[in-house]
Protein backbone atom coordinates (compact mmCIF):
# COMPACT_ATOMS: atom_id res chain seq x y z
CA UNK A 1 0.00 0.00 0.00
CA UNK A 2 1.32 3.51 -0.79
CA UNK A 3 1.96 5.77 1.67
CA UNK A 4 -0.57 8.79 2.25
CA UNK A 5 0.93 12.05 0.40
CA UNK A 6 -0.16 15.58 1.14
CA UNK A 7 -2.86 16.94 -0.21
CA UNK A 8 -3.35 19.47 -3.09
CA UNK A 9 -6.03 21.07 -1.73
CA UNK A 10 -5.81 24.03 0.68
CA UNK A 11 -5.57 21.88 3.49
CA UNK A 12 -4.58 18.38 5.10
CA UNK A 13 -7.27 15.97 4.88
CA UNK A 14 -7.73 14.94 8.41
CA UNK A 15 -9.46 11.84 10.19
CA UNK A 16 -10.55 12.39 13.56
CA UNK A 17 -10.97 9.15 15.87
CA UNK A 18 -12.22 9.20 19.61
CA UNK A 19 -15.38 7.59 20.79
CA UNK A 20 -16.44 10.32 22.35
CA UNK A 21 -18.93 12.76 20.10
CA UNK A 22 -17.62 16.03 22.60
CA UNK A 23 -14.17 14.41 21.84
CA UNK A 24 -14.41 14.83 18.07
CA UNK A 25 -16.46 17.83 18.43
CA UNK A 26 -13.19 19.72 19.93
CA UNK A 27 -10.96 18.36 17.52
CA UNK A 28 -13.01 19.25 14.76
CA UNK A 29 -13.12 22.77 16.15
CA UNK A 30 -9.40 23.18 16.14
CA UNK A 31 -8.96 21.64 12.72
CA UNK A 32 -11.98 23.91 10.85
CA UNK A 33 -10.02 27.25 12.32
CA UNK A 34 -6.98 26.64 10.89
CA UNK A 35 -6.33 27.71 7.67
CA UNK A 36 -4.27 24.27 6.41
CA UNK A 37 -6.39 21.73 7.95
CA UNK A 38 -9.48 20.40 6.30
CA UNK A 39 -11.64 17.62 8.82
CA UNK A 40 -12.62 14.97 6.09
CA UNK A 41 -14.03 11.96 8.28
CA UNK A 42 -14.46 11.13 11.79
CA UNK A 43 -14.63 7.31 13.46
CA UNK A 44 -15.59 6.19 16.41
CA UNK A 45 -13.25 3.24 16.94
CA UNK A 46 -10.20 1.96 15.66
CA UNK A 47 -11.98 -0.60 13.42
CA UNK A 48 -13.48 2.62 11.51
CA UNK A 49 -10.59 4.33 11.38
CA UNK A 50 -8.30 1.45 9.19
CA UNK A 51 -12.14 0.96 6.87
CA UNK A 52 -11.81 5.06 6.95
CA UNK A 53 -7.82 5.18 5.63
CA UNK A 54 -8.22 2.08 3.57
CA UNK A 55 -10.59 4.32 1.23
CA UNK A 56 -7.63 6.71 0.89
CA UNK A 57 -7.94 10.68 0.70
CA UNK A 58 -6.19 10.68 4.57
CA UNK A 59 -3.26 12.47 5.30
CA UNK A 60 -3.34 12.74 8.60
CA UNK A 61 -5.15 11.37 11.73
CA UNK A 62 -5.66 13.04 14.90
CA UNK A 63 -6.30 9.58 17.24
CA UNK A 64 -7.88 9.29 20.71
CA UNK A 65 -5.99 6.09 22.30
CA UNK A 66 -8.84 4.67 24.59
CA UNK A 67 -11.69 2.93 22.63
CA UNK A 68 -13.71 -0.03 22.15
CA UNK A 69 -12.63 -2.91 19.94
CA UNK A 70 -9.15 -1.00 18.71
CA UNK A 71 -7.39 0.74 20.85
CA UNK A 72 -5.46 3.53 19.13
CA UNK A 73 -2.02 2.03 19.94
CA UNK A 74 -3.01 -1.07 18.46
CA UNK A 75 -4.55 0.66 15.42
CA UNK A 76 -0.97 2.21 14.39
CA UNK A 77 1.15 -1.22 15.21
CA UNK A 78 -1.53 -2.70 12.46
CA UNK A 79 -1.25 -0.23 9.83
CA UNK A 80 2.03 -1.24 7.44
CA UNK A 81 2.06 2.18 6.04
CA UNK A 82 0.75 5.08 8.82
CA UNK A 83 -0.54 8.13 7.80
CA UNK A 84 0.96 11.04 9.96
CA UNK A 85 -0.66 10.91 13.54
CA UNK A 86 -0.90 13.39 16.51
CA UNK A 87 -2.84 11.03 19.37
CA UNK A 88 -5.28 13.27 21.49
CA UNK A 89 -5.64 11.52 25.12
CA UNK A 90 -6.56 12.36 28.38
CA UNK A 91 -3.85 10.35 29.63
CA UNK A 92 -0.12 12.43 30.05
CA UNK A 93 1.84 9.06 31.39
CA UNK A 94 1.71 8.13 27.81
CA UNK A 95 3.53 10.19 25.33
CA UNK A 96 6.71 8.10 25.64
CA UNK A 97 4.67 5.04 23.60
CA UNK A 98 3.16 7.37 21.44
CA UNK A 99 6.47 8.71 20.57
CA UNK A 100 7.73 4.93 19.65
CA UNK A 101 5.27 4.19 17.28
CA UNK A 102 6.17 7.56 15.60
CA UNK A 103 3.66 10.02 15.96
CA UNK A 104 4.15 13.46 15.01
CA UNK A 105 3.24 15.02 18.40
CA UNK A 106 1.18 13.72 21.72
CA UNK A 107 -1.94 16.50 22.84
CA UNK A 108 -3.78 16.04 26.40
CA UNK A 109 -7.15 16.86 26.73
CA UNK A 110 -8.34 19.63 26.78
CA UNK A 111 -6.62 20.67 24.48
CA UNK A 112 -5.75 24.52 24.16
CA UNK A 113 -5.95 26.56 20.62
CA UNK A 114 -2.42 27.31 21.43
CA UNK A 115 -1.42 24.27 22.39
CA UNK A 116 -3.10 22.75 19.11
CA UNK A 117 -1.67 25.51 16.85
CA UNK A 118 2.29 23.83 17.78
CA UNK A 119 1.02 20.35 17.01
CA UNK A 120 -0.43 21.70 13.78
CA UNK A 121 2.58 23.27 12.64
CA UNK A 122 4.47 20.16 13.60
CA UNK A 123 2.17 18.37 11.03
CA UNK A 124 2.29 20.16 8.36
CA UNK A 125 6.31 20.31 8.98
CA UNK A 126 5.92 16.15 8.99
CA UNK A 127 3.75 16.50 5.80
CA UNK A 128 6.13 18.41 3.79
CA UNK A 129 9.40 16.05 4.44
CA UNK A 130 7.08 13.08 3.59
CA UNK A 131 6.28 14.67 0.40
CA UNK A 132 9.85 15.46 -0.36
CA UNK A 133 10.72 11.72 0.52
CA UNK A 134 8.20 10.23 -1.58
CA UNK A 135 9.46 12.42 -4.28
CA UNK A 136 12.91 10.94 -4.18
CA UNK A 137 13.24 7.44 -5.29
CA UNK A 138 16.10 5.81 -2.59
CA UNK A 139 18.25 3.24 -3.02
CA UNK A 140 16.52 0.70 -0.39
CA UNK A 141 13.03 1.55 -1.98
CA UNK A 142 14.32 0.52 -5.54
CA UNK A 143 15.70 -2.73 -3.68
CA UNK A 144 12.33 -3.31 -2.23
CA UNK A 145 10.46 -3.42 -5.39
CA UNK A 146 13.06 -5.81 -6.98
CA UNK A 147 12.42 -8.10 -3.84
CA UNK A 148 8.61 -8.09 -4.55
CA UNK A 149 9.46 -10.06 -7.64
CA UNK A 150 10.38 -13.27 -5.70
CA UNK A 151 8.61 -12.23 -2.48
CA UNK A 152 9.65 -9.60 -0.22
CA UNK A 153 9.83 -9.78 3.75
CA UNK A 154 7.18 -8.67 5.73
CA UNK A 155 8.77 -9.65 8.96
CA UNK A 156 7.16 -8.52 11.70
CA UNK A 157 4.62 -6.49 10.14
CA UNK A 158 0.83 -7.15 10.86
CA UNK A 159 -2.81 -6.13 10.41
CA UNK A 160 -6.68 -6.10 12.50
CA UNK A 161 -9.33 -8.01 10.43
CA UNK A 162 -13.36 -7.85 12.17
CA UNK A 163 -14.53 -11.25 13.34
CA UNK A 164 -17.00 -12.24 15.41
CA UNK A 165 -14.94 -12.29 18.47
CA UNK A 166 -13.70 -9.07 18.07
CA UNK A 167 -10.94 -7.37 16.47
CA UNK A 168 -7.59 -10.55 15.26
CA UNK A 169 -4.01 -9.68 14.31
CA UNK A 170 -3.12 -11.38 10.91
CA UNK A 171 0.74 -11.86 11.06
CA UNK A 172 1.37 -11.32 7.50
CA UNK A 173 4.36 -13.79 7.40
CA UNK A 174 1.37 -15.98 8.36
CA UNK A 175 -0.87 -15.41 5.72
CA UNK A 176 -0.61 -17.80 3.20
CA UNK A 177 -3.65 -16.47 1.17
CA UNK A 178 -6.85 -14.73 1.68
CA UNK A 179 -10.06 -16.21 -0.47
CA UNK A 180 -13.62 -14.55 -0.99
CA UNK A 181 -16.24 -16.85 0.10
CA UNK A 182 -19.62 -15.29 -0.40
CA UNK A 183 -19.72 -12.09 2.01
CA UNK A 184 -17.05 -13.08 3.60
CA UNK A 185 -13.24 -13.60 3.35
CA UNK A 186 -11.35 -16.57 4.92
CA UNK A 187 -7.87 -16.12 5.62
CA UNK A 188 -5.60 -19.15 5.34
CA UNK A 189 -3.06 -19.09 8.50
CA UNK A 190 -0.68 -22.55 9.31
CA UNK A 191 -3.34 -25.01 10.91
CA UNK A 192 -6.63 -22.50 11.15
CA UNK A 193 -8.96 -20.24 8.78
CA UNK A 194 -9.87 -16.68 10.41
CA UNK A 195 -13.08 -15.53 9.10
CA UNK A 196 -13.81 -12.21 8.39
CA UNK A 197 -16.99 -10.05 6.86
CA UNK A 198 -16.96 -8.04 3.48
CA UNK A 199 -15.06 -7.88 0.27
CA UNK A 200 -11.95 -9.22 -0.64
CA UNK A 201 -10.99 -6.04 -1.85
CA UNK A 202 -11.12 -4.55 1.31
CA UNK A 203 -8.30 -6.98 2.94
CA UNK A 204 -5.92 -7.04 -0.35
CA UNK A 205 -5.76 -3.19 0.44
CA UNK A 206 -4.29 -4.30 3.75
CA UNK A 207 -1.58 -6.29 2.00
CA UNK A 208 1.50 -4.67 0.62
CA UNK A 209 2.11 -4.98 -3.25
CA UNK A 210 5.76 -6.07 -2.71
CA UNK A 211 4.60 -9.23 -1.32
CA UNK A 212 1.04 -10.89 -2.41
CA UNK A 213 -0.38 -11.26 -5.37
CA UNK A 214 -4.06 -11.40 -6.84
CA UNK A 215 -4.13 -14.67 -8.62
CA UNK A 216 -7.96 -14.87 -9.38
CA UNK A 217 -10.85 -12.52 -8.73
CA UNK A 218 -11.37 -14.74 -5.39
CA UNK A 219 -7.59 -15.18 -4.29
CA UNK A 220 -4.85 -13.23 -3.34
CA UNK A 221 -1.74 -15.34 -2.24
CA UNK A 222 1.75 -14.48 -0.44
CA UNK A 223 4.36 -14.55 -3.33
CA UNK A 224 6.85 -16.23 -1.05
CA UNK A 225 4.50 -19.19 0.20
CA UNK A 226 3.98 -19.76 -3.58
CA UNK A 227 5.35 -23.82 -4.08
CA UNK A 228 5.03 -24.40 -7.70
CA UNK A 229 3.57 -22.56 -10.42
CA UNK A 230 1.49 -24.21 -13.42
CA UNK A 231 -0.15 -23.07 -16.25
CA UNK A 232 -3.47 -22.34 -14.64
CA UNK A 233 -2.93 -22.57 -10.89
CA UNK A 234 -0.08 -22.03 -8.31
CA UNK A 235 0.15 -24.34 -5.36
CA UNK A 236 0.18 -22.58 -1.64
CA UNK A 237 1.36 -25.67 1.16
CA UNK A 238 0.19 -28.35 -1.02
CA UNK A 239 -3.41 -26.03 -1.78
CA UNK A 240 -4.06 -25.28 -5.56
CA UNK A 241 -5.24 -22.55 -6.71
CA UNK A 242 -6.55 -20.79 -9.67
CA UNK A 243 -5.07 -18.55 -11.74
CA UNK A 244 -7.48 -16.62 -13.98
CA UNK A 245 -6.45 -15.66 -17.68
CA UNK A 246 -7.19 -11.96 -16.62
CA UNK A 247 -4.27 -12.15 -13.81
CA UNK A 248 -2.27 -14.28 -15.52
CA UNK A 249 0.76 -11.80 -17.05
CA UNK A 250 0.85 -10.14 -13.59
CA UNK A 251 1.54 -13.59 -11.51
CA UNK A 252 4.30 -14.46 -14.09
CA UNK A 253 5.84 -11.04 -14.05
CA UNK A 254 6.06 -10.93 -9.87
CA UNK A 255 7.31 -14.24 -10.14
CA UNK A 256 9.89 -13.44 -12.32
CA UNK A 257 9.14 -15.96 -14.96
CA UNK A 258 8.27 -13.95 -17.93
Amino acid sequence: MPPSTVSTLPGLRCLIVDDEPLGRRAIRSHIDAHPLLDAVAEARDGMEAMAALRGGGIDAVFLDLEMPKLTGFEMLRALLIPPLVVVVTAYSDRAVEGFDVGVVDYLVKPVARERFAKSAARLLSAAAERTRSDASPSAPAAASAEAGQSGASTSGASFFVPTDQGAERIDLDDLRYAEAWGNYVRLHLPGRTVLTKGPLYDVARSLPDAAFVQVHRSYVVATRHIQRVTSSAVVVDGQEIPVSERHRATVVARLGLA
